[in-house]
């Protein structure tokens, strides 16, 4: 009798885990990308400008100025907070986060809130901060690709950008997430050293003329997608207290990490004078579609590495050169030297990625100059490209098949000397962080570090993913 009580119950969840694993997985490695060309496929001269422009640049390389700077940027926000983000996870900086968003909309700022369907934590447990939000008048909330568990293919359409946009005036982007281990100098844990650009309108030039209003307009098309559901605004009455509690509950933590000291609130920064001048900014996304989108972003890279002349910087967390990449993307270049920065197998905490970055190792030896592989602290997560000194592209996609043809994507392409100076060097600081792994070939940076010892349960893991990499590269 227990066996039969049981069996129909595991029966059905077999079912559904194969299913789930022929439309999430196995389906990927037969469908093809959408066909779509664009012009900055064959002309990467429209990335640069013969003189100044009307926005200034910065990187945002450190913790905890990371947080320190969206702070700033919402605390002092006047008309509009746009918020397009991956993942928020519970933690110091998701309370800061959501504080200053009701604070921002108390005082009368406009606030529209995209969260990716998987990685947010607003579960709409009736304890969360979800209900203080869908009751504020001035806050929006949306969900791009809310999960959903009898499509599955569409796990695999995830909301990658982490996109801040206020007043009409900064655009922050780049790899961070709303976590704390991308943001806290003490965390207990595995910390991450990751990478954003701020782009700041100068006071003065018109919003036409500077390309915040290209985030403006990526932010519009991500927002009113079909893909994004609106919130129902609506708060059943046995929600009404449990909002308006957690809303004052929210207000009263804020103000006690604001009186601990320990983050930058109600800091005077002048973010125009802190910029480097850029001739030209442009913002280049993938496109918006389920299943394998054109790789868009990917095509970009590749003319631009095809007419770089001297020297080429790359940094990803994960380089994963898949078959179907290789199509679009050579990996190298015909005249410039190109070095290639990521994690070890020491550092990498994604092991899946790892496990496909392995199996193309060789592969990408033939095709770069060099190779380094962090073998410092925590682990990085920036993605940075820098070209002959001069053209740097920030953003948040990562060399992997997952950025190329899955998810949403952004890289912003800046053509500045100044920022691709301190770009370059900050890149060379981690690299000095790094071991390089071509022998006998040119390394930028010397490195007196070791090869980190790696624990015998992630060799382990690591070769038991290998094998399954065939099956989930498509995926990864």
């Amino acid at each position: 009798m227990l066996v039969e009580l049981f069996i129909w119950p595991l029966f059905l969840l077999f079912v559904y885990v194969f299913y789930v694993f022929l439309s999430a997985v196995l389906l990927y490695t037969f469908i093809r990308p959408n066909k779509q060309r664009d012009t900055y496929e064959t002309d990467p001269q429209i990335f640069y400008g013969s003189s100044e422009g009307a926005d200034k640049a910065l990187i945002i390389e450190n913790r905890p100025f990371s947080l320190d700077a969206r702070i700033n940027l919402i605390e002092n926000a006047v008309s509009s907070v746009k918020v397009a983000y991956f993942a928020i996870t519970d933690g110091i900086v998701s309370d800061v986060f959501y504080g200053l968003i009701l604070e921002a909309a108390d005082r009368g700022v406009d606030v529209q809130i995209l969260f990716d369907g998987m990685g947010q934590n607003l579960i709409g447990e009736k304890e969360s901060v979800y209900w203080a939000l869908v009751q504020h008048p001035r806050i929006r909330l949306r969900f791009y690709e809310k999960n959903h568990k009898l499509t599955p293919w569409r796990w695999n359409n995830m909301m990658h950008d982490k996109i801040l946009i206020v007043d009409d005036r900064y655009a922050m982007t780049g790899g961070r997430n709303l976590e704390d281990r991308f943001h806290l100098v003490d965390y207990d844990g595995g910390t991450v050293e990751d990478r954003d650009v701020m782009i700041v309108r100068k006071k003065g030039e018109p919003l036409y003329c500077s390309s915040i209003s290209q985030f403006i307009l990526y932010f519009n098309v991500l927002w009113d997608h079909p893909f994004s559901r609106p919130v129902n605004k609506h708060v059943p009455h046995k929600y009404k207290a449990a909002a308006r509690q957690k809303h004052t509950e929210t207000a009263e933590r804020l103000s006690e990490l604001k009186a601990s000291g320990q983050f930058g609130f109600h800091q005077s920064i002048d973010w125009e004078s802190q910029g480097h001048p850029a001739n030209r900014i442009t913002l280049v996304s993938n496109p918006i579609t389920r299943m394998k989108k054109y790789p868009l972003v990917l095509t970009v890279l590749q003319s631009l590495f095809a007419q770089t002349d001297q020297l080429i910087l790359a940094q990803s967390p994960f380089i994963v050169p898949g078959k179907e990449m290789q199509k679009y993307f050579d990996f190298s270049s015909t005249r410039a030297e190109v070095h290639y920065l990521t994690n070890s197998l020491a550092t990498s905490p994604n092991v899946f990625a790892l496990s496909g970055q392995m199996k193309y190792t060789d592969f990408l030896k033939t095709k770069a100059d060099q190779i380094y592989e962090y073998q410092g602290e925590g682990s990085i997560h920036g993605k940075a490209f820098v070209f002959d000194d001069r053209l740097s592209a920030l953003g948040s996609f990562n060399l992997d098949p997952r950025s190329a043809f899955l998810s949403t994507e952004n890289l912003v392409i800046i053509d500045s000397l100044e920022l691709a100076t301190e770009l370059k060097a900050n890149i060379q600081s981690i690299i000095s962080e790094s071991l390089p792994t071509i022998p006998n070939g040119p390394v930028l940076a010397p490195s007196i570090l070791e090869v980190k010892d790696v624990p015998l349960q992630k060799r382990r893991w690591t070769a038991f993913t290998y094998a399954m990499v065939y099956l989930f590269e498509d995926i990864l």
